[in-house]
C-alpha cells in the first residue's frame, strides 16, 4: 500500500507538498486530486487547495492497493 504524506503536516493555509512512498521499489505509482485524472509520480507535488489525493501502485499487469489522504 503506498503511504500519502504532506508537508507541512500543521494547518496551513497555503500549498503543500505531498509524496509518496512505498517499500516496494518496483512497483510503479499513480495519483490524482480529488475528481482528476491518474497520473504517474514522478515525485513530491504541489496541492494548493483543500481535497484529497488518492495514489495506488501497480506491479505488472496488475493493480495492487490503493489509498487515500485528505489534504484540509
Amino acid at each position: 500500500v503506498p503511504t500519502i504524506t504532506h508537508t507541512p503536516t500543521v494547518w496551513t493555509n497555503g500549498n503543500v507538498t505531498v509524496d509518496i512512498t512505498s517499500s516496494h521499489n518496483d512497483y510503479e505509482y499513480y495519483y490524482k486530486v480529488d475528481d482528476g485524472e491518474y497520473a504517474k509520480y514522478n515525485g513530491n507535488f504541489e496541492v494548493t487547495a483543500n481535497g484529497t489525493v488518492y495514489a495506488y501502485s501497480k506491479y505488472g499487469n496488475g493493480t495492487s492497493a490503493e489509498a487515500s489522504h485528505d489534504k484540509s
